[in-house]
């Protein structure tokens, strides 16, 4: 899975428009998405709901919450927080950071026609047909 910093995160929220405030350092490196329930060291958490006692004890050290604009009005919460309207909406944006990308190339069970032009930076998955 690839590994995406803080400076990835903001910059393709930015990319998508999204409005958001970011509390914390700059230096952080995050490996998944995780449940509020099992998350773990260097995670993206989220929380959506209002009751702000299920989050005040976390422990975000090396770890990333997302949370809604509205909860930081009783957060004594100060690090490592990605405040945003919609949360569920932000992860999913986070979450296209963490997709592998295919490497280039034609896969042995595809068939491609031999006058068929394909990019070079181009992947051609298991068992299509380009003819």
């Amino acid at each position: 899975m690839n590994k995406v910093s803080i400076d990835q995160i903001l910059n393709h929220l930015n990319s998508k428009n999204l409005a958001f405030k970011f509390i914390g350092p700059f230096n952080l490196i995050f490996n998944g998405i995780r449940a509020l329930s099992d998350y773990t060291k260097n995670s993206i958490i989220f929380y959506r709901g209002d009751d702000f006692s299920v989050i005040k004890n976390l422990d975000l050290s090396e770890r990333l919450l997302v949370v809604k604009s509205e909860m930081m009005i009783n957060s004594k919460v100060l690090e490592n927080l990605l405040v945003v309207e919609n949360p569920d909406l932000t992860v999913c944006y986070i979450g296209e950071l963490f997709e592998e990308k295919p490497l280039p190339g034609v896969h042995p069970s595809a068939i491609v026609h031999p006058s068929a032009k394909v990019h070079e930076s181009s992947s051609i998955a298991a068992y299509v047909f380009i003819g």
